[in-house]
């Protein structure tokens, strides 16, 4: 019979050097030799000797292979002392060593082996009589070799996926659960045969992750398993079987495998080390709910945690002090509706469609990573700010402002089309929205819940609890307040300056009563809030009148009330996420849900003299990102390699053991999640397209860790080209200046190659047209 792991090390009842206690209070090294083929290479080649590590169980493993080999090739090659294996060996220390050309009796003569193991090649594991004749002669043999000290593991192996296209799929009818209940019945007998000391069911593994939401993605051509999560069943199940205990998926998880896929792994290991013939309830975990959080034209700078001191964030700071800071956090395409169509397709501008707020529109039939999540089971919401059009798809649920939305008391587009007029202040009720649709959600499935924010887009507007929050405080003019835009043909040009382009009335509320009762965002105001904002503002529109001001001392006065109505209606934002956050702390979710907070791009605070974004410099080109997830991401992590908004869709596909489509021009953070030193790119490519308001000149650009190359078309046809580390500024246009040649081609070379990466054509036919001007 088989003894499934039961003998436990606790009370050491392995035989020879298998995990006894020496006279130092050590324990012995377990040494594992298999005996197989490429499926024998999937199980304990990856991931087993890490998981020993982590645990403090020192292993040897090795595995004889050789593709495809079934039992009688095994049998034949110690028959005639055959040198025909691949002797793969990875030593206590983690050092891996292959040698070729080695025999079976080398093999075990090399260690002294308290495991060898066995398994039939994959065609033939659910055909018992192709068992009978080798394995009883194999038994006896290594019997023999061993002097009776090694003990015998029967490698369960797995069934095929439902797709498989092997040769050797036809012998169970290509249906899947027929080989699986093959292998079943054939590995049971095997025990009838020889005598097997320990069995490890992978194939049962295998078959009980696939009940869960990874469902039947398990192998990478359709028999052998995936390189990550699917050889980390077997690895799992092979640590349980060995050492009888679960895997420690708590302190080791492979790059490319999820939370919730660790937890299926190790929930499927230990289901089939309790019933190893067959699948039981139970493998699949809680998954991961996700909270994506969007703003809307919300500063870097403006947050704590991003060290700049403005103001404080504290619940933002909570988001980044309870997981990680992207310090190298971009956007494709600063402007807010092409930025959240990047987000929800994970792909450029180019090839979803939505280029521009002005002459775009978005195609809701696309792929989109939500539409994803539900087929994996996921409740999906958009509730606030979406900006892409009134009938939204991969919802469960919606509730969208129209268009850019009113700060008071808005109009939303519900799920189907309704509309809905709600009194309040709009930051305030959408968090609302997302608590009722959290509270009536189904509690046994998980969710995807967008908060799409309109604060902090233009006209800046605060809650009427928030004006004069910052009327106390001075702000320091940044260094680039009075730039010049020497060398910088379309920053000369723009129409978003503080001084010269921000509106008295429209943007900074200095106008007579009369006037304001003209302004669409103050019409809208009932009477307690008008009552409120003429009392706040009218006593300033006077003392400003009395001023008289003009030149510099005028700009830098619009600049201060520019701060503080930004950073006032800032504030309502930072409140209502903390809103939310104090919702999944008091309902138990905070565990197991993602939360991502990120604006549709960055903003000027008076950098350059500017409001606004578009430009592909830092302020408006970088973007804020902080992320949450416990037990996966570090508290207090910072990542500083490049992320852009094209990984979003990716990495919640990913965590949520979902399926990524290949359109898909995003690479997941996963691994900055687990490892935030690590890097996923090298550079990142840009390209905004609107030729409108502001009067921004549409370009196209790449940056990498040092330099920045931008061309500018349409409005002004330029290059520009910055070293960010001498001039972090962007200051110094470098593009055509002696002694960067090099430099520039370099970055050229980097430009053409983005662009075709991305199959940016009509980028590709501009830089064909200019040549190499």
């Amino acid at each position: 019979m088989f003894h499934i792991i039961r003998f436990s090390l606790v009370i050491g009842l392995f035989v020879g050097n298998c995990c006894l206690a020496n006279a130092g209070g050590q324990r012995d090294t377990l040494k594992v030799l298999a005996i197989g083929n490429s499926f024998s290479q999937d199980a304990v080649e990856q991931y087993l000797h890490e998981l020993a590590a982590v645990a403090g169980k020192p292993i040897v493993i090795a595995n004889m292979y050789i593709g495809g080999a079934p039992l009688s090739l095994h049998w034949r090659n110690v028959q005639t002392d055959s040198a025909a294996y691949s002797y793969r060996k990875i030593d206590v220390d983690g050092v891996k060593t292959t040698k070729e050309g080695v025999s079976i009796r080398t093999a075990l003569q090399d260690e002294q082996w308290d495991y060898v193991s066995l398994q039939q090649a994959s065609p033939l594991s659910g055909q018992f009589d192709s068992y009978v004749a080798p394995l009883t002669a194999l038994h006896h043999y290594f019997d023999s070799a061993t002097a009776g000290r090694a003990q015998y593991i029967w490698h369960q192996t797995w069934a095929y996926a439902a797709n498989s296209t092997h040769s050797g799929f036809a012998n169970y009818h290509n249906d899947q659960h027929e080989m699986y209940e093959a292998i079943m019945e054939a590995s049971a007998k095997a025990a009838e045969l020889v005598p097997i000391d320990l069995l490890v069911p992978c194939g049962t593994a295998i078959q009980h992750a696939r009940t869960s939401f990874i469902g039947d993605n398990l192998t990478r051509d359709g028999y052998h398993l995936d390189l990550h999560i699917g050889r980390f069943i077997a690895a799992c199940t092979w640590f349980e079987a060995l050492f009888g205990q679960q895997a420690p998926v708590d302190r080791y998880r492979p790059e490319g495998v999820s939370v919730a896929q660790a937890e299926v792994a190790q929930r499927a290991a230990h289901a089939a080390l309790l019933q190893p013939f067959s699948v039981t309830q139970g493998a699949s975990p809680r998954r991961p709910n996700i909270v994506l959080i969007i703003s809307d034209d919300h500063a870097f700078q403006a947050i704590g945690a991003y060290g700049h001191g403005l103001v404080e964030t504290p619940n933002m700071d909570r988001i980044a002090h309870g997981g990680a800071r992207f310090g190298g956090a971009y956007v494709t395409n600063s402007i807010c509706g092409p930025s959240r169509a990047t987000l929800l397709t994970g792909k450029y501008s180019h090839k979803n469609g939505f280029k521009d707020n002005e002459t775009s529109t978005f195609d809701h039939g696309q792929e989109l990573f939500v539409k994803g999540l539900q087929n994996m089971g996921y409740q999906t919401a958009w509730i606030g700010k979406q900006h892409l059009g009134d009938s939204p798809q991969g919802f469960d649920y919606y509730s969208i402002l129209p268009g850019q939305g009113a700060y008071y008391n808005p109009d939303f587009i519900n799920t189907g089309g309704q509309r809905e007029h709600v009194e309040g202040y709009v930051t305030n009720i959408i968090t609302d929205k997302a608590e009722t649709w959290l509270d009536g959600r189904d509690r046994g499935e998980p969710f995807c819940l967008i908060i799409g924010h309109k604060a902090t887009h233009r006209t800046w507007l605060p809650d009427t609890v928030d004006f004069g929050r910052y009327d106390h405080m001075d702000f320091p003019l940044p260094e680039t307040f009075y730039d010049d835009y020497a060398g910088r043909q379309a920053a000369a040009i723009q129409e978003m300056s503080i001084a010269s382009d921000i509106r008295m009335g429209y943007d900074l509320k200095m106008e007579p009563v009369a006037d304001a009762d003209r302004e669409g965002a103050i019409k809208r105001m009932n009477t307690e809030q008008r009552q409120k904002f003429d009392a706040y503002y009218q006593p300033i529109f006077a003392d400003f009148n009395a001023r008289s001001l003009t030149g510099h001392a005028l700009a830098e006065w619009k600049y201060q009330r520019y701060m503080r109505d930004y950073l006032s209606t800032a504030a309502s934002l930072d409140r209502n996420i903390g809103r939310i956050l104090d919702y999944l702390d008091a309902n138990g979710l905070a565990g197991n849900t993602l939360v991502i907070y990120l604006s549709d791009q960055g903003f000027y605070l008076g950098e350059h003299g500017w409001f606004d974004k578009r430009f592909m410099y830092e302020e408006s080109f970088r973007t804020p990102m902080l992320a949450r997830l416990p037990g996966t991401i570090e508290p207090g992590s910072v990542v500083n390699g490049f992320v852009v908004n094209t990984d979003i869709a990716p990495t919640v596909l990913q965590l949520a053991g979902a399926d990524i489509p290949a359109a898909i021009q995003g690479i997941s953070m996963l691994p900055l999640f687990h490892h935030p030193d690590t890097t996923i790119r090298e550079a990142i490519y840009y390209h905004y397209y609107e030729n409108g308001e502001h009067a921004v000149s549409p370009h196209f650009g790449v940056r990498n860790e040092r330099y920045k190359l931008i061309r500018f078309y349409k409005r002004v046809d330029a290059w520009e080209l910055f070293d960010l580390k001498e001039d972090p500024n962007e200051l110094n246009n470098l593009y055509g200046k002696k002694g960067y040649e090099a430099i520039t081609a370099e970055m050229r070379q980097l430009l053409q190659s983005q662009i075709e990466k991305f199959e940016d054509r009509e980028a590709a036919a501009l830089l064909a047209a200019v040549g190499r001007d």
